[in-house]
């Protein structure tokens, strides 16, 4: 097991022998919701810094001033993102200073993991993000989890 989060536990009994893992494409687990940014190395944030893992590897978001994107790839040991790329516009100088920030820790993303709240939790070398499922009329209404699953188990 490589200790990624799995949209499935897996249960396998043959010959009186039973074997427990995790199964699913941990992709949905991420992909089919807007990720909001709410914490970043531990402290809270209010900004708009939000990411979309979306189809074909292909990730889309904000850093809370300049839009955000890229690639990201989904290993036996983690997640990572490569060809990050933002636009350039000027903002508010504290709004600059988090976006900057952002693309720093979005640059070194090595795992994820969700919290008990079912917070996406990406792991980095210079600490965690922790973004939560953007509230859109529909996940509202539906009172819905994460996609994909309530319930990520590590694999």
């Amino acid at each position: 097991m490589t200790g990624q989060p799995h949209p499935y536990m897996v249960s396998l009994t043959m010959n009186g022998q039973s074997m427990q893992g995790c199964g699913g494409n941990p992709a949905r687990l991420l992909q089919g919701v807007r990720w909001q940014l709410k914490a970043i190395g531990g402290k809270v944030v209010t900004s708009d810094a939000s990411l979309e893992f979306l189809t074909a590897n292909r990730l889309a978001g904000s850093n809370g001033c300049n839009r955000v994107m890229g690639r990201y790839a989904l290993s036996g040991e983690g997640l990572s993102f490569s060809q990050l790329a933002s636009t350039r516009m000027a903002c508010e100088p504290a709004d600059m200073t988090q976006a900057d920030t952002v693309d720093q820790y979005l640059s070194s993303v090595r795992g994820f993991a969700f919290d008990d709240e079912g917070a996406l939790v990406l792991k980095t070398e210079k600490g965690e993000l922790m973004l939560q499922p953007a509230a859109t009329p529909a996940r509202i209404s539906q009172g819905a989890g994460r996609p994909g699953s309530d319930v990520a188990h590590s694999g």
